[in-house]
């Protein structure tokens, strides 16, 4: 199976040092089970995707929030939300039917471009967020004064990789494969082609990722992960991990 690495956020949040060395020792693991892993950089109009995902975002906000009030028969006001909820709700309702048509025309160039980079690779291996764990409160969604814009923000500069499958709707999995110095998991991502959840799930993952947790290693509990060596399976195209 051909993985690419991508180690660099896709908005250029700084990455934390501990999360580039798990991922790195990941694909040294995977390499030695037989797959080639080479680095590679998956790059998106990050600005464009941003802007899409928010305007998208809020208008769902604003959807949820008014069927709600509707379903209850009562009236939305501010103290009722999170600020930055509130702030996404507003935001929404100002958003026309043009703004969100040129938003999803924005999803579905992107997905495109998502989409060549994936004739030539099996899987993206990357972290799961750009930073290790927030401490609490580190991200305040209840911020006095806080826009819809920096709430995104907020969650994006954090959780940097997984948005974009969402949007793609590519199957993509996060694994518990490493563990910070505060003891806290790393997770790390797989992302695969459109339609190939097999490449994500294969029989050999029946033991489940439990083990992963059970070192401070990222070494010893990748191979407790579910991933195996590269093999093919009658039919099969690819080896799968």
């Amino acid at each position: 199976m051909k993985i690419a690495l991508m180690d660099e956020s896709f908005s250029g949040t700084k990455m934390d040092a501990e999360l580039v060395d798990c991922v790195r020792q990941v694909r040294r693991i995977c390499a030695e089970l037989g797959h080639e892993v080479v680095p590679a950089k998956l790059r998106i109009e990050w600005k464009r995707f941003f802007n899409a995902t928010h305007i998208v975002w809020s208008a769902n906000v604003a959807a949820i929030v008014d069927g709600l009030s509707a379903l209850t028969g009562q009236a939305i006001w501010e103290e009722m939300l999170e600020a930055g909820t509130w702030a996404c709700y507003v935001d929404g309702k100002s958003f026309s039917a043009v703004d969100l048509i040129d938003a999803l025309d924005d999803f579905n160039a992107i997905s495109r471009e998502v989409g060549r980079f994936f004739v030539d690779y099996d899987l993206l291996l990357t972290p799961t967020p750009a930073r290790l764990p927030l401490r609490l409160g580190e991200l305040d969604q209840n911020r006095a004064g806080i826009t819809g814009r920096e709430w995104t923000m907020g969650v994006f500069d954090w959780c940097n990789f997984t948005p974009l499958f969402n949007t793609t709707g590519q199957p993509a999995i996060s694994l518990p494969l490493g563990m910070a110095q505060s003891g806290l998991p790393i997770g790390i991502q797989f992302a695969g082609r459109m339609n190939d959840e097999a490449s994500l799930l294969p029989d050999q993952c029946a033991t489940g990722s439990g083990d992963a947790l059970a070192g401070t290693d990222p070494a010893g509990p990748c191979r407790g992960s579910g991933l195996t060596a590269g093999r093919r399976r009658p039919g099969s195209q690819h080896p799968r991990l």
